[in-house]
Formats: structure tokens, sequence, C-alpha cells
């Protein structure tokens, strides 16, 4: 068992390098409880594509409770602007309230630690 002190520290700044680089690592930081499925090692990759322009637009459909809301309109605008702050992120929604939902959990979770 850990005391505290500079071993928790080093650990700490680990998980937060690794959140840092990775979107998967970010969300099991976010949200502890959370369980992935193949679908979400398919969104890093789509995401990694995004990231390095290999990709411009995406386009994704796969079935309710996949978690494709959290993922792409929580967990990466903060994670992306966390990367990229000079980066511009436009989050749309079919409508306003889920919207202003989702950016409000994005403003919540780019004000934590």
């Amino acid at each position: 068992m850990s005391t505290g002190g500079a071993e928790s520290t080093e650990s700490w700044q680990e998980i937060r390098q690794m959140a840092q680089s990775d979107i998967l690592a970010y969300m099991s930081l976010m949200k502890p409880e959370a369980k992935f499925g193949k679908q979400h090692y398919l969104f890093r990759e789509v995401i990694n594509d995004l990231r390095s322009r290999k990709l411009r637009f995406v386009c994704l459909s796969c079935p309710p409770r996949h978690s494709k809301s959290y993922t792409f309109s929580q967990a990466l605008p903060a994670w992306w602007l966390g990367n990229s702050p000079k980066d511009q992120v436009i989050a749309v929604s079919y409508a306003a309230a889920l919207a202003q939902s989702f950016g409000m959990k994005v403003r919540e979770d780019m004000s934590s630690d």
C-alpha cells in the first residue's frame, strides 16, 4: 500500500501522461467505472487518424449504448482541446438542449484536475 508522497506523485504524472496521449486512457481516468468494448479500440484508431490529419471528416454509425455520445461529444472535445488548445472544436446536435448538456460536461471535465 502506498503511503503517498513522491511515489504517488510519480504514478499520477505517469497516468496524466498516458491520458494526454491516449483517448482511452483519458476516458478511464475521467470515468474509472468505464468498460471498453471492441468499438472503443476502433474509436481510438479513428481519433488518432483525425489527430494525425489522415482523416478530416468522420461519419460514425453504430447501435445505441455503444458510448458514441460520451466518446465523441464529451471526452473527445475535452481531450482534444487539452492537447491542442489552439484548435477549434464544433459540436452539433439535433437538439439545442442536448448540445448545451454536452457543452457543460466538456467544460466540467476541462476544469477538473
